[in-house]
């Protein structure tokens, strides 16, 4: 599922890594089971990286923290075969999370946003707990309450 979301946000031409890339920075962002948050990261990440003449994959890697010192090494193992990462966590099960990396199904972040022009003008996104709030930008009003927020430019 993850990987889809990430292909089918990124573009149909993306190469591979991108696809890869997407999907370990999302779960380590945000977890498994968040596939409308993990669209919408992918969406901030296409923009910026568009505007920089980057590719995704390499927007991605310096965007998001859980790929830069990831907490969990496991998160860049992950790969969408069947082999369980080396680093992955003894408390969890491979076989339950597995199957989550590679189902085929497809998530509309706009559907959590009000309006498709909230999704839009999103530029930003981080925790809300850890990153604040940068300069310059309004907290969005797409999933309100998440951990994850999502910013865009104005003053308040």
């Amino acid at each position: 599922m993850i990987e889809l979301i990430m292909a089918a946000v990124i573009t149909t031409t993306a190469l591979e890594v991108d696809v890869r890339t997407g999907a370990q920075m999302c779960v380590g962002e945000t977890g498994w089971n968040d596939a409308a948050v993990c669209a919408a990261q992918a969406h901030v990440i296409r923009k910026r990286a568009a505007r920089r003449g980057w590719t995704f994959a390499r927007m991605a890697r310096a965007y998001s923290r859980a790929l830069r010192v990831p907490r969990r090494a496991w998160v860049t193992q992950l790969r969408d075969t069947a082999r369980q990462p080396a680093d992955w966590p003894s408390n969890a099960s491979w076989r339950v999370h597995r199957p989550k990396l590679g189902s085929r199904t497809t998530v509309d972040a706009s559907t959590q946003c009000t309006a498709h022009r909230q999704l839009e003008r999103l530029e930003h996104f981080g925790s809300a707990r850890l990153d604040g709030v940068p300069t310059g930008f309004v907290r969005s009003a797409c999933f309100p309450g998440h951990p994850q927020a999502f910013y865009e430019r104005g003053q308040r």
